[in-house]
C-alpha cells in the first residue's frame, strides 16, 4: 500500500534552496541530488516502516 507525501511550503523552500546551491556548486549537481531525493521519497512512501518516527522532546 502506497502512501501519500505531504511536503510543507518551509520543505519545498528547503529543497530548492538545496537544489540551487549544489547547482551553485557543479552544474548538474543540483538535478542529481532532486533525483536522489525523489528516490527516497519513493521508497518513504511504499515503504514508510523502514524509517523512524521523529517526536518533539
Amino acid at each position: 500500500m502506497a502512501f501519500k507525501i505531504v511536503i510543507s511550503k518551509l520543505a519545498e523552500i528547503e529543497i530548492i534552496e538545496a537544489i540551487e546551491f549544489y547547482e551553485n556548486r557543479r552544474r548538474g549537481l543540483g538535478k542529481h541530488f532532486l533525483i536522489y531525493l525523489k528516490g527516497y521519497l519513493k521508497i518513504l512512501k511504499t515503504n514508510p516502516e523502514l524509517f523512524a518516527l521523529k517526536k518533539e522532546s
